[in-house]
């Protein structure tokens, strides 16, 4: 239910803050190493980290119109994972900057908010990841024995266009 109300709250916000590029977009980018910030409720304490997410690169295909985008995540290296599709809402929509949120039904890893903005005429961007892993009942439960189990995360990760 509360996924709804957020969804909901979330096209609205689309609805109004998206100007129209006048024609569809897409790029690809890839991740470089990123800031990490986990908090551990047993010590209230943030606990910051490097980061990297060089597995994947991020293929964005954005519409001229309508207010759902799609996230391709693709492995790249030694990652067999296949492709994975991904719609994003369209928050934010200009020839300057592009921010989607992704739309994450029936994740098994607790309660994440992905954001990405991107900057098309600078070919550069970020990923943005909250997430709580004790909104998974198995992580919640194994958190009660294993301290290193933080019970909220935030990652930045920068962006590079890498398709022009």
């Amino acid at each position: 239910m509360n996924s709804v109300i957020i969804r909901a709250g979330i096209l609205a916000l689309a609805l109004l803050s998206s100007p129209a590029l006048g024609q569809s977009w897409h790029a690809v980018f890839g991740a470089e190493q990123g800031t990490r910030m986990d908090f551990f409720d047993n010590t209230r304490s943030f606990v910051p980290r490097k980061d990297a997410s060089e597995a994947h690169r991020f293929e964005f295909t954005v519409p001229a119109e309508g207010n759902v985008a799609t996230i391709r995540v693709l492995p790249v290296g030694t990652n067999t994972d296949p492709p994975a599709d991904y719609d994003a809402l369209v928050i934010v929509r200009g020839p300057d900057m592009v921010v989607l949120v992704m739309l994450h039904e029936g994740m098994r890893r607790g309660d994440t908010f992905e954001s990405y903005t991107l900057y098309p005429k600078l070919g550069i961007g970020f990923i943005t990841t909250t997430s709580s892993f004790l909104g998974n009942p198995l992580m919640k439960e194994r958190a009660a024995v294993k301290p290193d189990i933080p019970s909220g995360s935030a990652v930045v990760f920068p962006l590079r266009r890498m398709d022009h």
